[in-house]
């Protein structure tokens, strides 16, 4: 389940609101700031992964429904430019999540904390993946890219590791 984070700057509230416009929580004395960022509600580790650009290029973040432990995951100083919409898989303890540009996006995997980071579409030419999401179980990612189409996004599973890559639509 997705949904947006507003943060307040002048009073350091965060608001996180579920598509139908329902405010689900509000944490004080959060010390980020930002204008956007998008978040997954809390995995079954108990934290957010959210995307924020307060160090001024997209970076992915941890933290604490209570607005505690905020952790920086990425860093602009690797070969990741831009990562964004992470998702929590079902255990808890990997991320996937998009980077790139607007003409090159990858699906990335990495743990919880950072660690083990994986492109796993990396074709070497210029594609546009998008809207990785987990299989119920963990075993799969699901996807939408123009990987073998003019331009036109089809929808694909692979292995969560990246292999066996398979169109299914």
């Amino acid at each position: 389940i997705a949904y947006m984070l507003k943060f307040n700057l002048a009073s350091k509230f965060l608001c996180a609101t579920l598509g139908l416009g329902v405010v689900i929580f509000v944490f004080s004395a959060l010390d980020i700031h930002t204008g956007k960022a998008h978040a997954v509600f809390p995995g079954v580790n108990g934290k957010i992964v959210f995307v924020s650009s307060e160090s001024g290029v997209n970076e992915i973040y941890t933290i604490n429904p209570d607005g505690t432990d905020i952790k920086q995951l990425t860093d602009s100083n690797t070969p990741i430019a831009s990562p964004f919409r992470p998702k929590w898989s079902p255990d808890g303890m990997k991320i996937v999540f998009l980077a790139g540009d607007v003409f090159n996006q990858n699906v990335y995997t990495m743990n919880f904390d950072g660690s083990n980071l994986h492109n796993l579409t990396n074709t070497g030419t210029k594609f546009k993946h998008e809207s990785p999401n987990w299989s119920p179980d963990g075993k799969k990612i699901i996807f939408a890219s123009d990987r073998d189409t003019n331009g036109a996004s089809e929808i694909y599973t692979m292995n969560a590791d990246g292999t066996d890559v398979r169109r299914i639509t």
